[in-house]
């Protein structure tokens, strides 16, 4: 199996079996192909090389970058990290240049990940018609050689936005003897503007490979995984309205439910969610009456077999929010098992939220492939590497700052690396 873009209730199985008792290789010994030599004695030599990283600002944003006092397009402040699975995470402040070198990693490829969130009094220097700027990001994958290597990350502004995905908790819980639990889980919308936006009729849904073919690589699926025009998706979820029946005031939130009801009187620790503002529900569900029901205008209904609607999580949390859409009248594409996917179009989404197991979870699964993205950059520049079904935390974006009247702002730089956190979870509010 090459591919690890949805967990068979088997590979959840041995993951509950693994448990925290998990032996891993040493953090200093290379993981990949090619990044060792064979010594005497059949010992290994990792091979290592220093790694130069300059940020640049994306010419289209110089305007705003000289706004700021900005030294010509060299992003002064941002931090830069390096990732490897099986490696230390490298991170490092750009200096007066925007650069960085991080020294002696073990050569291949390095996922790099460059954010600027910018302060208040910058944000307060901002241009008319940039006032919602919350900072810079970018990112891309570097090659380590032993010679040494240079790598330019280009980043682009991240806006606040109006409606964001605020929280997502994901939640797997296997009773014991029994089954998993699925259900208690939940994504949050939160209106980030400063205007009221109307829910009715805006589309979520959960983003996965669009081959539907676990024996593909991620080379093989990267023409649709990486598409720069859209989304391939085929689960979609439409809120209910018919134009302005569902408002979502400034600075409030919208809990969209699996299931709306008290998940804490089957699993201690899960919430009470019978008081979210809407629903997802499937074939085999019991409907809260008193919550509206998002509608599902997908292909086919999600996990059939269990009949809840919409479970996010799983494996990894990757859902989009995007203005009104009709998947059938959207470009499509049909997989090897005859699945159809449409293509959101760019200009239509309206938040993406995506995350990878964390480095350790992926360690104990060292047959699965991992694809480096989930989207194409224009979408989201970085995944986090936070989520781990094991704990009740949700995945939540941090706060960029607090209004003076009280007012939360969330950070949205256009990278879930750097937008992203692990927290308990609060449905209904921000912290």
């Amino acid at each position: 199996m090459s591919r690890a873009g949805l967990w068979s209730p088997l590979l959840l199985t041995v993951a509950a079996a693994c448990g925290r008792d998990v032996t891993f290789v040493d953090p200093r010994a290379a993981t990949e192909p090619g990044d060792t030599t064979n010594g005497n004695g059949g010992q290994q030599t990792v091979v290592r090389g220093n790694l130069d990283v300059t940020v640049t600002i994306a010419p289209e944003d110089s305007a705003i970058a000289q706004a700021l006092g900005f030294p010509g397009l060299a992003l002064v402040g941002a931090t830069v990290t390096a990732r490897r699975l099986g490696q230390p995470l490298q991170e490092a402040i750009t200096d007066s240049a925007g650069r960085v070198t991080f020294e002696a990693l073990v050569t291949g490829a390095w996922p790099i990940s460059a954010v600027r969130v910018l302060t208040a009094e910058e944000r307060a220097a901002l241009p008319a018609g940039a006032e919602d700027v919350a900072g810079f990001a970018g990112g891309g994958t570097a090659q380590v050689a032993e010679s040494g290597s240079s790598f330019t990350v280009p980043v682009v502004l991240g806006r606040q936005g109006g409606v964001v995905i605020g929280e997502v908790f994901a939640p797997v819980y296997q009773v014991p003897s029994l089954f998993y639990y699925y259900t208690g889980g939940y994504l949050e919308l939160y209106n980030n503007g400063f205007e009221t936006i109307y829910l009715d009729q805006m589309v979520v849904g959960m983003l996965e490979y669009p081959a539907d073919n676990v024996r593909e690589t991620c080379e093989q699926v990267a023409v649709h995984l990486e598409d720069p025009l859209g989304l391939w998706v085929r689960y979609f979820y439409r809120f209910p309205g018919s134009g302005r029946e569902y408002p979502l005031a400034p600075s409030t939130s919208a809990v969209v439910a699996t299931d709306a009801i008290d998940h804490r009187a089957f699993v201690s620790g899960l919430q009470d969610l019978s008081g979210a503002s809407f629903e997802f529900l499937g074939s085999a569900d019991v409907d809260n009456p008193a919550v509206p029901n998002m509608v599902d205008i997908g292909f086919l209904e999600y996990r059939a077999a269990v009949g809840h609607g919409l479970t996010i999580g799983q494996t990894v949390i990757n859902v989009f929010l995007s203005a009104p859409v009709d998947p059938d009248t959207l470009p499509q594409y049909v997989s090897v098992f005859g699945h159809r996917f449409a293509r959101i179009p760019r200009g239509a989404v309206l938040d993406v939220f995506t995350s990878w197991p964390t480095p350790e979870v992926q360690a104990a699964f060292p047959f699965l492939e991992w694809c480096p993205r989930m989207v194409n950059e224009v979408f989201d520049r970085e995944s986090a590497y936070l989520y781990d079904s094991g704990p009740f935390l949700s995945l939540r974006r941090r706060v960029l700052q607090v209004l003076r009247d009280g007012r939360i702002v969330l950070q949205r730089t256009g990278s879930s690396a750097a937008d992203l956190e692990l927290a308990a979870p609060t449905p209904g509010s921000v912290p």
